[in-house]
């Protein structure tokens, strides 16, 4: 076949493998280039959870902190009171039952 057309076979075998390693690399390119974008999404999806969290826990924990250490000086201070009114049968130990966090509440 060689000689019937001067050669044009080896040129067209030749080209035949440039296009298909040309194909590879394309190929592989592309491949790695979404592996890249889904990795670098992956990250940032985890990054941003993470930031929205502690945003949270910034803004509610000193709101909890302070709604509880007012709560637990009005029961201090209801339990105080009951105790000077009068009610004698009320411990000083039976206070601190009052007014400590049941387990469940843990």
């Amino acid at each position: 076949i060689n000689a019937e057309y001067g050669g044009m076979t080896d040129w067209l075998e030749e080209k035949d493998e440039e296009s298909y390693e040309k194909y590879e690399r394309e190929r592989e390119w592309k491949k790695l280039r979404e592996e890249h974008f889904n990795m670098g999404y992956r990250e940032g999806i985890s990054k941003k959870r993470e930031v929205a969290l502690q945003d949270g826990f910034d803004k509610a924990f000193p709101l909890g902190s302070n709604r509880g250490q007012a709560l637990g000086q009005l029961s201090g201070f209801l339990i105080g009171l009951k105790w000077i009114k009068g009610n004698e049968s009320l411990s000083a130990e039976t206070c601190l039952l009052y007014t400590s966090p049941s387990p469940r509440d843990s």
